[in-house]
């Protein structure tokens, strides 16, 4: 990773550098993508590796989400650790963690387990304050630096679209719960990807590949959170 030399508090960006161990940038975006993926084929049900196949109830599904969430806790609780007393860090590290177990609860209602169907979306409205809270303190200590503004300004006025869109759903007579899913999916989305790309903005590392020190976190994270994609 490199340091952007166009901001002038190098010690914030030295602390980026230093101790953020999750995936961002590039690798970050790629990461989103596939976990967006998962969640989608995993919500209709089918196989995200087969998805002309439909998921069946199995102790595999289970046991695999179970997995996954213990190995991106303990991954994500180093990240939390590691950036201790950067604050933007840890929530955005707490809203990875958060989007993980989401997408693990979400495997293990599939997999039968209809408990689970409320928590996914109540630790997804947790991980939606905690990654903008997050992404939002690096934009505002930031925003002087180049490519801050132009980010945070574009997603969020891309935001504009799907509100109208809930709007008029709403006035269509569409009921009111299920066009707040919606606008709180776009919500999620759109902080997942502000979050990927703000901290590149910082570091000048658009690409996202970690150093050394991080490296082992980093992809054990990377692949553990994959696992729900083996969903049968």
């Amino acid at each position: 990773m490199s340091l952007s030399t166009t901001d002038p508090s190098s010690q914030y960006n030295q602390a980026v550098f230093e101790c953020y161990s999750l995936p961002y940038g590039g690798l970050g975006a790629l990461s989103t993508i596939l976990t967006l993926y998962t969640f989608g084929m995993t919500l209709l049900g089918r196989k995200p590796i087969f998805p002309f196949m439909e998921i069946e109830h199995s102790t595999f599904d289970f046991i695999i989400a179970t997995i996954s969430a213990i190995i991106t806790t303990v991954t994500s609780i180093i990240a939390i650790k590691r950036c201790d007393g950067v604050t933007s860090l840890e929530l955005i590290a707490v809203f990875k963690l958060l989007l993980s177990i989401t997408l693990n609860f979400c495997t293990m209602w599939r997999a039968g387990v209809e408990a689970f169907s409320f928590l996914t979306g109540v630790v997804g409205v947790v991980c939606m304050i905690s990654g903008a809270a997050g992404a939002g303190l690096i934009a505002s200590n930031n925003w002087h630096v180049a490519g801050v503004p132009a980010l945070t300004l574009t997603i969020w006025l891309i935001g504009i679209l799907p509100a109208i869109c809930c709007t008029i759903c709403v006035i269509s007579g569409i009921e009111v719960w299920k066009v707040l899913v919606g606008f709180g999916a776009y919500i999620i989305i759109a902080i997942m990807f502000w979050s990927d790309w703000i901290i590149s903005c910082i570091t000048g590392d658009f690409g996202g590949s970690p150093d050394g020190k991080v490296a082992i976190v980093y992809w054990v994270y990377f692949a553990a959170k994959r696992l729900p994609m083996f969903a049968m």
